[in-house]
């Protein structure tokens, strides 16, 4: 007999029956010895009991044995199976097909079978050899063959297989991997049973075998003891399932797991947990449990799973807003059930597509700045890294919001008199509003100040009405001001001196303000004053105020005030005040003592005007007496110097010393009446400059600075309009690079000019108009040969001169003549080539 159980993709299909005659005649014949047991696989069903809202709970358990366990194969089983596997496996060779493993759970499915078959009276096939806890959810297919002879050669019955097209088909079928041999005697009319279950694997479970003698050795050792595993966890993305075992009791039992995904090994998926990801969405997962210890027989429970749930968050019913489009309103967002159920929701309201700052509620407050606006919702589920968005459906444009709403009106309660407060009783309004006043007069028009809700009606009130207008005012609703009915006429107040007595203030010590204080009066009433003196009334003084005078000393004063308000008058009088201080006898004035005349200090300035200054090597500088001969040291430290001048700077007329420093100072030492100077700077940032000191224009008394740039050749000049601070710059030159210059009178004229030496050694004249610009003239040689000296403009022997050193040290006094040109050279002494002379 043949039982096929075709191939299919992961579905198992009801095994078909097809009955035929094997090989070899059915006979009578002696029973062989019965296999007492059959093998117990360790091999569990998948089989699911969740459903999608509850959590799953898969179980897999090991399946009763039919009958008792093999624990030493008889003789006879072993050599039957031997003969059985050995003669399909020969005929699968010579097909060129693979080589098929025994297998323990088939095998028990087989013997269990078998076993059964034998307690017929016609021998038949295992109705659920596919559909076996023990292979089901493992096989992707399989076949069944069955077989009864007379001998006890179990060749026999693969030689009747191989003459049987339907059983042959079955031993050759190449995708068939796995196969477990039932074998049994003792049936009346067969000497042998013996049934073959051939099975596709797509994973081969642990007790698979090469050999019968594997196999038979496998047989042999004890059973572990039957434990059960179970499938715990929402079966869900990014949710974790764990395997969960029990009676697994035999000592020194390890388990190991393997997870599967459509029963394909998930790599690396080994241990009791394992967390669902984007790959098992929608795909059912599978776990084997392989239970081993030390001299038993492993053992394999595969438990199957459900189906994975997305975990991508999605719902239903968010497309509506609820509520009514109108500024001051409410807009709610339908709050609806999202799968997963751990989904966490978050909104954000929109106008006109864009966000909201702030609305990410449920619900969302309409505002005037949403009027004319659509508004609507998004939502978003987000379950760990993935997330769903929806957007709702728009709003009907948002309206204008509704006025405020009162239910009783605004009116005024009080007593209607001058100096009376009254009230605004405002009616009755909505909660939360806002109310402002504004009290009206007899003509409705708003009294200035009046803004609370109390009044008290002033004087100018008297006879007139009163009304106030009271302004509603709340968040998100058009404002309503309403006008209550004007009141009865108010009626006037009855005067009344409720108030201080009059009152005078002021010095009585002789000639002084006195001051009437009349007392505190409402406003609208007016106040009128009458002076006396020594109870008589002071004609013509009827201010709030009265000037004592020179005729008042001894005198006694009071004031008279009438206060009215239009409808009554009342009158009171100061009390008397003391009187005014007699005029006090006169004090003779102390003759004062003369004060002393300063006397003006020495006048022994240090240097005089005309002398020469310079400064020596070792940075001593000294002062060369003009007339007496000799020279006088001024003071040291003056090496960084680079150029010396004896001036008047401040046009004092005492000689001053004004220093170009190397660092690029200005420094004025300004000399002072008793002898010595004072140091400040007037200038800095002079370093790239060279530069002359003179008066520039007729009659100046102060000197000012001609300067050229020795970058771009620029000539400026500095005024000293102070005799402090150095003046800003005025351009006066251009193309002044590699000139050495000096100012000087060369005319004795009064009129200052520029003497300039060039890069051939020409002196040239430049003369000025006496106001500070050069003519528009020929520039005339007024020398030659000046390379190789330093000179200086000076005053010697009371005229002006030119003092020159030459390359050897000499000093010599070049005087000017009046009206222009040189007087023959006067000597004037040796050894002046290191100093800087000024």
């Amino acid at each position: 007999m043949n039982r096929s159980h075709p191939k299919t993709v992961r579905v198992l299909l009801a095994a078909v029956l097809s009955l035929a005659l094997s090989a070899g005649s059915i006979s009578t014949a002696v029973a062989a010895p019965a296999i007492t047991g059959s093998t117990r696989a360790g091999a569990a069903t998948f089989s699911s009991t969740t459903s999608p809202a509850t959590a799953a709970k898969t179980t897999g358990t090991t399946s009763p044995a039919a009958a008792p366990a093999i624990t030493g194969p008889s003789a006879a089983y072993r050599a039957q199976v031997t003969d059985i596997f050995n003669g399909i496996n020969t005929y699968r060779a010579s097909k060129d097909l693979p080589k098929l493993k025994l297998g323990a759970a088939a095998g028990a499915v087989a013997q269990d079978g078998v076993i059964a078959a034998s307690k017929m009276t016609i021998p038949d096939h295992n109705a659920t050899f596919g559909t076996d806890p023990r292979v089901a959810g493992q096989i992707d297919g399989g076949a069944e063959n069955l077989a009864g002879w007379q001998t006890t050669s179990g060749q026999d019955a693969v030689n009747g297989w191989i003459g049987s097209p339907d059983h042959e088909s079955t031993m050759v079928y190449p995708d068939y991997n796995v196969i477990g041999i039932g074998y049994v005697t003792a049936n009346p009319a067969f000497e042998s049973l013996a049934m073959a279950d051939f099975y596709t694997y797509k994973n081969l479970p642990t007790n698979v075998f090469d050999s019968p003698d594997e196999y038979f050795a496998y047989l042999a050792k004890p059973e572990l003891a039957a434990g059960t595993a179970t499938i715990t966890g929402k079966p869900q993305q990014r949710l974790a399932l764990t395997a969960a075992t029990t009676g697994f009791t035999t000592p020194g039992t390890a388990l190991a797991y393997q997870w599967y995904r459509n029963l394909n090994p998930i790599p690396g998926a080994t241990g009791p947990t394992y967390t669902l990801g984007d790959a098992d969405s929608q795909q059912y997962i599978q776990l084997r449990v392989t239970a081993t210890a030390p001299g038993y027989r492993p053992f394999d429970v595969t438990v199957n799973g459900p189906q994975v749930w997305s975990g991508k968050p999605s719902a239903t019913g968010w497309s509506i807003i609820n509520g009514i489009a109108r500024a001051g309103e409410t807009l709610e967002a339908s709050v609806v059930q999202w799968v997963p159920t751990e989904t966490d929701v978050t909104y954000q309201w929109l106008r006109d597509g864009k966000p909201v700052a702030g609305a990410t509620g449920t619900s969302y407050a309409l505002t005037t700045a949403d009027v004319g606006h659509v508004i609507n919702v998004r939502q978003t589920g987000t379950y760990f890294d993935l997330s769903t968005t929806y957007l709702s459906s728009d709003s009907a444009r948002v309206a204008d919001p509704v006025e405020v709403s009162r239910s009783a009106e605004p009116s005024i309660t009080g007593t209607l008199k001058v100096g009376v407060p009254v009230r605004v009783n405002p009616g009755t309004w909505e909660a939360g509003t806002s109310l402002s006043y504004q009290w009206l007069d007899n003509y409705l028009n708003p009294i200035p100040g009046a803004t609370a809700a109390t009044y008290t009606p002033t004087p100018d009130k008297a006879l007139g009405t009163l009304a106030a207008r009271v302004t509603a005012t709340k968040p998100e609703r058009m404002p309503v001001t309403v006008t209550t009915y004007s009141t009865d006429t108010v009626a006037p107040a009855t005067l009344a001196w409720t108030t201080r007595a009059p009152s005078i203030s002021g010095s009585l010590a002789g000639p002084a303000t006195l001051t009437a204080d009349p007392g505190a009066w409402p406003g609208g009433t007016r106040i009128q004053y009458q002076w006396y003196r020594d109870n008589a009334k002071i004609p013509g003084a009827t201010g709030k105020t009265y000037v004592t005078r020179e005729t008042d000393r001894g005198r006694r004063f009071q004031v008279e005030v009438t206060v009215t308000d239009g409808y009554s008058t009342l009158t009171k009088r100061s009390a008397t005040t003391a009187p005014v201080a007699p005029l006090p006898a006169p004090k003779p004035k102390p003759t004062p003592a003369p004060a002393p005349k300063p006397v003006p200090a020495p006048y022994r300035p240090t240097l005089a005007r005309g002398e020469v200054i310079a400064v020596g090597p070792d940075g001593t500088l000294w002062d060369y007496h003009a007339n007496v001969g000799g020279r006088t040291k001024v003071g040291t430290g003056w090496q960084p110097a680079v150029k010396v001048y004896n001036t008047d700077w401040t046009g004092d007329g005492i000689s001053d010393i004004v220093a170009q420093w190397n660092n690029g100072d200005i420094r004025l030492y300004t000399g002072l009446r008793s002898g010595g100077f004072s140091m400040r700077i007037i200038g800095r940032g002079w370093k790239p400059m060279e530069i002359a000191l003179g008066t520039w224009t007729r009659g100046a008394k102060r000197p000012e600075i001609i300067a050229r740039s020795n970058t771009t050749g620029i000539l400026y000049r500095y005024g000293n309009p102070t005799g402090g601070m150095i003046q800003s710059a005025r351009p006066i030159g251009a193309g002044w690079k590699g000139y050495t210059f000096v100012v000087s009178d060369w005319g004795n004229d009064g009129t200052p000019d520029l003497l300039a030496r060039n890069a051939r050694g020409q002196l040239l004249l430049y003369r000025t108009n006496g106001a500070g610009a050069f003519l528009n003239q020929w520039r005339p040689v007024i020398g030659n040969g000046w390379n190789g000296y330093t000179f200086y403009p000076h005053q010697l022997y009371g005229t002006n001169v030119i003092v020159g050193v030459d390359a050897w040290g000499g000093n010599w006094a070049y005087r000017l003549r009046t009206g222009g040109g040189f007087i023959p050279r006067t000597w004037i002494g040796a050894g002046w080539r290191p100093y800087k002379v000024g």
